[in-house]
């Protein structure tokens, strides 16, 4: 579908966006000397620019693609076709300490169950207000699809009173190969929280599709996967060898900058912050798989990397690819895997800089589609005015 009307762009993103539709080109990495990757084109199409702050997207079985906005509303797009009505209204549930959702808060993640064909489970994350708590506090829920009408029915409330702050605060929600439900959620600046095991902040969760502790969680008795993360938005497992991958959003005000990483994440282990970050190490702690560095200017050295896929098909088989909110691209990292399991960073390129803004997720359709979505509408300095669904296909 075409879309209703352009983003209003600056005459640099104007062309860049133009250069975009006959190549786009792979960069250095910010702060690397390594010589670029060759270029390799692909072909998009905005599918839709009508979203407002979307932040996670789902496929289904049917054709459907589930996208969670923040503002509190569930949305489809089928057939390459926005419903004018959203598949569900939470925007009376969700709520802030700040009043309505602000940056990182909201309805944020979304899901699919595996056996969703099935028992047509969506999970869904969103924040809400405690008058008596200065943090916002975040809920994860269940609902079932009708198959008749397909709509929404509630089912059940997973977790909840997970803390959270406007700009660090839960996201991501996936299942990994292992059948069990993660769910990232950040240190709600308040670094050290991080560290204590006592607390979910600056960790992944892992639990079943009912939200109990599974038998073989590192923690015993804990829902704790991986732990001293800041502000971890995106995770995923490479389709072949499950190893799994995660951003993390590293410091940009008086704790310093930048050093967003991605780790590769493994049971129990404990990422560092905010006691290591970059290159530096410890013992009982894990380096980055890779960073951005530190440097000035700091946009040269700041990726804000949010949501990320391992890709499953295609030309770029086996890349992880993770959407950059202030670097304003789509980054792709491939990895070296030794037949002993250990794990590399390779090369790591940049795409899509300036085309359409802010990107906050990215996904691969089982078709080989690659979908990103942006988050625009929540920046006064990005010169766009519309948050998009956009597709990608690579050349083969």
């Amino acid at each position: 579908m075409a879309p209703s009307h352009l983003p209003s762009v600056s005459f640099r993103a104007a062309l860049s966006w133009l250069a975009a539709v006959f190549l786009v080109s792979c960069g250095n990495p910010a702060g690397s000397d390594d010589a670029p990757s060759p270029h390799h084109p692909f072909s998009y199409t905005i599918v839709t620019d009508a979203l407002e702050i979307p932040w996670q997207m789902a496929f289904a079985p049917d054709g459907r693609i589930f996208i969670s906005e923040r503002n509190g509303l569930i949305r489809i797009v089928q057939n390459d076709q926005l419903r004018s009505e959203p598949w569900l209204d939470l925007r009376d549930s969700v709520s802030t300490a700040a009043g309505v959702p602000v940056t990182n808060s909201g309805v944020t993640g979304i899901t699919l169950d595996p056996d969703f064909g099935t028992n047509r489970y969506v999970y869904i994350g969103y924040s809400y207000d405690d008058p008596d708590s200065e943090f916002d506090l975040n809920r994860l829920v269940r609902y079932t699809d009708d198959p008749q009408t397909q709509t929404p029915v509630f089912d059940r409330v997973l977790l909840e009173g997970i803390k959270g702050l406007s700009m660090h605060n839960t996201a991501q929600i996936r299942f990994g190969p292992d059948g069990m439900l993660y769910w990232s959620v950040s240190e709600r600046h308040v670094p050290e929280v991080a560290q204590d095991l006592d607390d979910p902040g600056g960790s992944l969760l892992r639990m079943t599709r009912d939200a109990e502790i599974p038998a073989d969680n590192p923690i015993p008795g804990s829902n704790i996967f991986a732990y001293g993360l800041r502000n971890t938005q995106g995770f995923d497992w490479h389709p072949e060898t499950a190893v799994m991958l995660g951003t993390d959003h590293g410091p940009s005000g008086p704790q310093g900058c930048c050093h967003d990483e991605v780790n590769h994440i493994e049971a129990g282990k404990n990422y560092g912050w905010p006691i290591i970050r970059g290159d530096e190490t410890a013992e009982g702690m894990e380096a980055p798989l890779i960073h951005s560095g530190v440097g000035e200017p700091r946009d040269d050295y700041t990726w804000a990397p949010s949501g990320a896929a391992f890709l499953h098909s295609g030309p770029w088989y086996g890349s992880f690819l993770f959407a950059g909110l202030r670097s304003q691209s789509l980054w792709r990292l491939t990895i070296n895997q030794s037949p002993e399991g250990s794990v590399a960073a390779g090369e790591l390129s940049r795409h899509l800089q300036g085309v359409f803004g802010r990107i906050r997720a990215v996904e691969q359709h089982e078709n080989g589609d690659i979908y990103i979505i942006t988050s625009n509408l929540d920046q006064h300095d990005v010169p766009f005015n519309t948050d998009m669904l956009i597709r990608l296909r690579l050349d083969e």
